[in-house]
């Protein structure tokens, strides 16, 4: 099972990068481009959006290098005036270290996404606000509901109506969501 993981971090690792195209492995790649994921249904159309947020560094005789790779995910359902109906947000840290041989190791917990993680990603200790990570974007997907890709692209970092209850950085969400968005076009 260890080997399996691996070999699909590494995967998802070669992917990424390969997919961003970046000498000093730092940026974000776009992997689902500009394919349609469905069309309206019911006056509801479906988008899917994974924004990947990358940095690594080289490995040397005297340290190990160091790769991680933030997956952002979002699935929603916007309605015929373009505004979210429901959103489903979620991310995906996944850590390694590699030697000068290339030998490759990870955290076998950076298989499983914060969602799946739950009280044990254990952010609610390290929280301003107490709350665990998940119940944080629940409340971030309860803010986007009802508004447009624009609307929610203009968040602000003190706009205390989502503050108070999500205090995680939203910036890989909100571009997922405009992927989402534009996916369905």
């Amino acid at each position: 099972m260890k080997k399996l993981i691996i070999i699909t971090l590494v995967l998802a690792l070669a992917l990424s990068f390969a997919a961003c195209g970046k000498e000093d492995m730092t940026g974000e790649s776009d992997m689902l481009g500009e394919t349609p994921v469905t069309d309206m249904v019911d006056n509801m159309a479906m988008g899917l959006g994974v924004t990947v947020k990358h940095e690594g560094y080289s490995a040397s005789a005297e340290a190990s290098g160091q790769t991680a790779l933030e997956s952002y995910i979002a699935a929603v359902t916007f309605d015929k005036d373009g505004k979210v109906h429901k959103a489903r947000l979620d991310c995906v840290e996944s850590t390694g270290t590699f030697d000068t041989a290339g030998a490759f190791s990870s955290d076998e917990s950076s298989a499983y996404s914060k969602r799946e993680l739950g009280d044990d990603y254990g952010m609610r200790q390290a929280s301003g606000i107490g709350k665990e990570w998940y119940e944080q974007v629940d409340a971030l997907e309860t803010w986007m509901e009802g508004k447009t890709v624009e609307e929610i692209q203009k968040i602000d970092e003190n706009e205390t109506e989502i503050r108070s209850s999500c205090t995680i950085s939203t910036d890989g969400f909100i571009e997922a969501v405009k992927k989402a968005h534009k996916s369905m076009k």
